[in-house]
């Protein structure tokens, strides 16, 4: 698909002309709207929202275009039929921990690297794309940020978590088979690496190898030193905001679960409406699908027609 053909595709897809398309290409950096969310390990985070029109080329692009580029088996975030009960059960069996996660990991995901790599994976014959559109590409999927730094993908956009899978497959690729031949568990869900194993002072040589491998395969991300963790079971251990509790199970943690019983109380007190419901039943969810047993706990305590309304409304 050359430049032409897909300016032709966006037109269609927008029922608009083609210097309609073009206007969104052109504009396409700067249609989005900032807001903020609550982060549970308190602060804010910055939300980007494309416009709706960008946004819909965004879907478009993840869905019809950028398809077939390769992710890594040992990723779990953003990945259909996978979960973050899943990505936390990889690391069970583990007595030994190491966490690191990357500082602002979208906004270092720049349009010259989501360009350079886009033309790599054309190349490779993963995306059908001529050279002359990818930076067409890189455009639509990039938020304008505060200069003198270049576009880069922003949390919001629904195209960020796909690049930003695929985009990191060479330093997955290298870190899992490095990890296998020390019998190391390597994941990553998102900006989060997790190494695990059941022998120790092996994870010392495992951060020494990823730390040179980010350097040279994924030069502008920079490890945030603040989260780096290194665990062993005689803490508790959080994967991904779940507990890996001492018999080898996933759990909510005792925190999460006496906050959601608190709120079922107000709410069954009539004490809890609007977004602070519309949170609780996001709760619920999240329980049914991580630790199903404190739900039945829940139907126990509170009674089953009060939960199933709940969840159901």
């Amino acid at each position: 698909m050359n430049r032409a053909e897909l300016i032709g595709e966006v037109a269609n897809l927008l029922r608009t002309s083609a210097f309609g398309a073009e206007m969104l290409i052109k504009t396409a950096p700067n249609k989005y709207r900032h807001y903020t969310i609550d982060k549970r390990s308190g602060g804010t985070r910055d939300i980007y929202h494309p416009a709706p029109a960008l946004k819909s080329v965004q879907r478009w692009l993840v869905s019809q275009v950028l398809q077939n580029i390769p992710v890594h088996d040992s990723v779990y975030s953003y990945v259909k039929g996978r979960s973050i009960r899943e990505h936390a059960a990889q690391h069970v069996r583990s007595n030994f921990f190491l966490r690191l996660d990357f500082v602002d990991f979208f906004p270092s995901i720049d349009d010259q690297w989501v360009s350079e790599f886009l033309l790599r994976r054309a190349r490779e014959g993963f995306v059908e794309l001529s050279p002359n559109a990818i930076p067409t590409v890189a455009r639509l999927v990039c938020r304008k940020g505060v200069t003198p730094r270049p576009p880069a993908l922003s949390i919001g956009a629904p195209s960020s978590p796909a690049i930003s899978n695929a985009i990191l497959f060479d330093l997955d690729s290298a870190m899992h088979q490095m990890c296998a031949n020390l019998d190391v568990k390597y994941t990553r869900y998102a900006d989060d690496i997790y190494c695990s194993t059941r022998t120790p002072n092996v994870l010392r040589d495992v951060e020494q190898y990823l730390r040179r491998a980010c350097g040279d395969i994924c030069p502008k991300l920079r490890i945030n030193e603040q989260k780096t963790q290194r665990l062993s079971r005689r803490r508790r251990v959080l994967v991904t905001g779940l507990v890996v509790t001492s018999n080898r199970r996933i759990s909510l943690g005792r925190d999460v679960k006496r906050k959601i019983r608190t709120q079922i109380y107000l709410w069954n007190e009539n004490q809890l409406r609007g977004e602070q419901l519309a949170h609780l039943r996001g709760l619920v969810s999240y329980a049914q699908d991580v630790e199903r047993s404190f739900v039945e706990s829940l139907k126990a305590k509170f009674g089953v027609e009060v939960i199933d309304r709940l969840i159901h409304g």
